[in-house]
């Protein structure tokens, strides 16, 4: 909408209300205060009370005289235009389409978009200018990309969003099947969490860059690591898993094992001392009677 009031044009002999739009936009009409319909009229002149009245629309500018002399026609012009959606298509680092990622343009229009299929977001950006996008994936942002003008209606944008395998392994190198995972930001919230296999290995799709505290979990031993997620990549946890104990599947951590070893020796010291010790009263004892 365009409102030409007749302080706009008092001191004009000839006014013309122009309007031009950008590439992914397309004029399809032009209503006048009086409710005129342009949107068939190119490079026209029609008539206009005594005189004439210039008119062009076309599918990225129009304009239409609104003062010829004496003639002129105040208020408001509605422009009504057929704006093609800008698809911008959110990957991580490896290329691949990043799905439930958002997607805010801020600019002249503050929109919000969640990627589908193939990692698309729709957006109809009605008014024209420099844009500012910002992507976040997981509660985390993730991509920063400044629009002065907008040449395309298909954008690509590379996040840093990464492919990461986890494998988690006892003291002597072993997989450790069925240990559980958990990635936490900032702030101590949960960004991922997965389950080992049989292998030891928890494939982790699209994780978001940054600084991570990681817990590893294996039946009752636990380990916590940090980790700088900044590209895709293998991580290796090895946990305090020395043995299991067979059939009861029980984890020994060294520690464990340590103090087991050390309880098991004093007994056995303190059984050869006190056999010696018996064994010394006996000889005493034995002494006195021959005595």
């Amino acid at each position: 909408k365009a409102r030409i009031s007749e302080s706009d044009i008092k001191d004009a002999v000839y006014a013309y209300l122009v309007v031009q739009i950008p590439h992914y936009g397309k004029i399809k009409n032009v209503v006048t205060p009086s409710g005129g319909a342009l949107g068939e009229y190119a490079e026209s002149t029609l008539p206009w009370s005594s005189g004439v009245r210039a008119v062009s629309v076309l599918e990225d500018q129009a304009y239409v005289q609104v003062k010829c002399g004496s003639v002129s026609e105040p208020g408001t012009y509605l422009f009504e235009i057929e704006w093609t959606p800008i698809k911008l298509k959110v990957v991580d680092a490896d290329g691949e389409p990043i799905v439930g990622a958002l997607v805010k343009f801020e600019g002249p229009v503050e929109v919000i978009e969640e990627t589908g299929e193939g990692g698309i977001a729709e957006v109809l950006l009605y008014k024209p200018g420099p844009y500012r996008v910002r992507v976040e994936f997981k509660s985390i942002e993730v991509a920063e990309l400044d629009l002065p003008t907008i040449t395309s209606t298909t954008l690509e944008i590379e996040c840093s969003v990464y492919n990461v395998v986890v494998e988690v392994v006892d003291v002597w190198g072993r997989p450790l099947a069925g240990a559980e995972v958990v990635f936490e930001g900032a702030g101590g919230s949960v960004v991922v969490s997965g389950e080992t296999d049989g292998d030891g290995a928890l494939e982790i799709k699209q994780i978001p860059g940054g600084g991570y505290k990681i817990e590893a979990a294996y039946k009752r031993v636990r380990g916590e690591f940090s980790e700088n997620i900044d590209s895709s990549k293998k991580i290796r946890l090895g946990l305090d898993v020395l043995f299991e104990i067979p059939v009861l599947n029980i984890p020994i951590s060294r520690l464990e094992a340590l103090a087991a070893a050390l309880s098991t020796s004093a007994l056995g010291i303190g059984g050869y001392i006190a056999k010696n010790r018996k064994k010394r009263e006996y000889e005493e004892e034995a002494i006195e009677i021959e005595l």
